[in-house]
């Protein structure tokens, strides 16, 4: 990304496995107890099967999905759109919030150096907090209900 002539680089805190994750959970939810294979939900939201799977897989374990196996297997939502909110599959996907994943600055060797680290530390520790309430204020059921807001009316 450039702006004014100078490189910049864009703030990349969030895996893309959480908005992949996010979208393949609302098709889920979509369908209700319904199993959707992760070829059906790759081609919802046009990336590909493997990476469906992948990003599947600490869901389940998570307990928010079934994994059904089997020539009809797939994945099925096993927990209430309600239920699910956009932290919990944060914290699936990449353990803890977009900041605290990034600190780790090499040890100083000054008094400064430390005091600086500490005041970083605190910042990235109070961003991931409002990221936080604000992620689990979010179910996937309102989600959901917004976007259907977006759509245009049926003819």
């Amino acid at each position: 990304m450039e702006r004014d002539g100078e490189k910049t680089r864009k703030f990349d805190g969030v895996d893309q496995r959480f908005a992949v994750a996010t979208h393949a959970m609302c098709v889920l939810a979509v369908r209700g107890q319904a199993v959707s294979s992760a070829q059906f939900i790759s081609e919802n939201i046009s990336v590909s099967a493997i990476i469906i799977k992948r990003v599947m897989r600490p869901i389940v374990l998570a307990g928010y999905v079934e994994a059904v196996v089997g020539a009809v297997g797939g994945y099925r939502l096993i927990r209430d759109p309600e239920e699910i909110n956009l932290w919990q599959l944060l914290e699936a996907i990449q353990g803890s919030g977009p900041f605290s994943k990034r600190f780790g600055m090499p040890q100083s060797n000054c008094d400064e150096g430390r005091a600086i680290d500490r005041v970083v530390y605190d910042l990235y520790s109070s961003l991931d907090a409002m990221i936080e309430e604000r992620l689990r204020a979010v179910s996937l059921a309102s989600i959901l209900q917004s976007a259907m807001s977006l759509l245009p009316p049926p003819e």
